[in-house]
């Protein structure tokens, strides 16, 4: 999320959740809104990406920024014909 359009969806995301938690906060989902704005908005506060994470890729934004991404899977190895 590098780009200033896509790094203003974090904490306009989590400030949409924190303030409809409240607001429906005798109804389960409205706690869970509470509980779930935590995430974009420390994602945008501490630039960090949980999605890279989960995936098993670097935490830090920074390093994902630099590029240190994780290598594609391209599939196994060639094989190797016994006979040459």
């Amino acid at each position: 999320m590098g780009r200033p359009q896509r790094r203003l969806f974090r904490p306009v995301a989590g400030s949409a959740f924190l303030v409809t938690g409240p607001i429906f906060r005798q109804h389960p989902l409205g706690v869970a809104s509470l509980v779930w704005s935590v995430f974009p908005l420390s994602a945008g506060a501490l630039d960090i990406c949980f999605i890279s994470a989960a995936l098993g890729g670097p935490l830090s934004g920074a390093a994902l920024a630099r590029g240190r991404l994780m290598p594609t899977r391209q599939g196994p190895p060639p094989r190797r014909d016994p006979a040459a």
